[in-house]
């Protein structure tokens, strides 16, 4: 085994990864880890290290802007749209990394960033597993970054933060407190609403009524590779009709698992089960 520390440039600003590779040269394909809203490479723990032992491919990991050792994120306010953003940047991302073809493994927001990335870039994602994602805004999901926010103090939140982000964390929490439209503009949906033509497949014209947006299944029907829903059925931030949205999206290809009495971060909580899936997955 061999472990490689990388400082990824991209003109002014610079991201933090890892690879964990059982060669000189790393394999194709290779896993890449998205982390969650406030995570980093470090949050994992170690879930990329059982992923590598147990799936026998290598796996590769990096701070998104503003987490982790990566550079703070700008200025600008943060839009509804960071997660297609985030999806774009991956070809980039992952050339700097040496990946020709990424088996995305996703927690959270980085589930998502992997959803649209399958859509957008067909030619660099071999599949995806995604983990709590979500496709669209729900009020189990305000309400719990209410409670998240409500219990910050008591919680030690901000503090936990500056372990992993250092001064990055304050704007972290503000982006997660301000990270959703306040009624009644909720009008908003994870994912973008509308792509072109990819992979040679027509996504449906846009059609939606007058005032409201159209359904996230837009984009899901434009993934043609094989898709690994996972959720918590005791998930604080999303309910299991995240998953059928994704799984209903996406089609024949995609395939889910609930576990009960399981939180938002299921693969901390049930690490076994997760990586036995994932392994499962990627052998069929």
């Amino acid at each position: 085994m061999k472990t490689e520390l990388l400082i990824l440039s991209f003109g002014d600003y610079s991201l933090g990864a890892k690879r964990f590779l059982h060669g000189e040269t790393l394999s194709d394909p290779a896993i890449v880890l998205l982390h969650d809203a406030l995570g980093c490479m470090e949050t994992w723990k170690e879930f990329p290290q059982t992923l590598f032992d147990v799936t026998g491919l290598d796996v590769v990991m990096f701070d998104r802007r503003g987490h982790g050792v990566s550079s703070a994120l700008s200025d600008e306010q943060r839009t509804s749209a960071y997660l297609e953003n985030d999806a774009r940047r991956l070809p980039e991302i992952l050339d700097k990394l040496g990946v020709r073809r990424a088996i995305l493994v996703g927690h959270s927001d980085g589930g998502s960033i992997a959803l649209v990335a399958a859509a957008l870039w067909p030619e660099r994602v071999q599949s995806v597993v995604a983990m709590a994602a979500h496709v669209f805004l729900e009020e189990v999901t305000l309400a719990g970054v209410r409670d998240t926010v409500a219990t910050a103090g008591e919680t030690r939140l901000l503090e936990r933060l500056e372990k992993y982000h250092g001064e990055k964390s304050e704007r972290l929490y503000r982006g997660m407190r301000r990270g959703f439209p306040p009624p009644p503009s909720r009008q908003w949906h994870s994912l973008p609403i509308s792509l072109p033509s990819i992979g040679g497949s027509e996504c449906p014209p846009p059609a939606p009524p007058p005032g409201r947006p159209p359904p996230p299944r837009r984009l899901l029907c434009c993934i043609p590779c094989p898709v690994l829903v996972m959720q918590g059925e005791l998930d604080e931030y999303g309910t299991v009709e995240q998953v059928n949205a994704i799984v209903k999206g996406v089609g024949e290809k995609a395939r889910a698992v609930m576990y009960p009495g399981v939180g938002h971060a299921v693969w901390r909580e049930c690490e076994g089960d997760v990586v036995r899936e994932t392994k499962e997955f990627l052998e069929i």
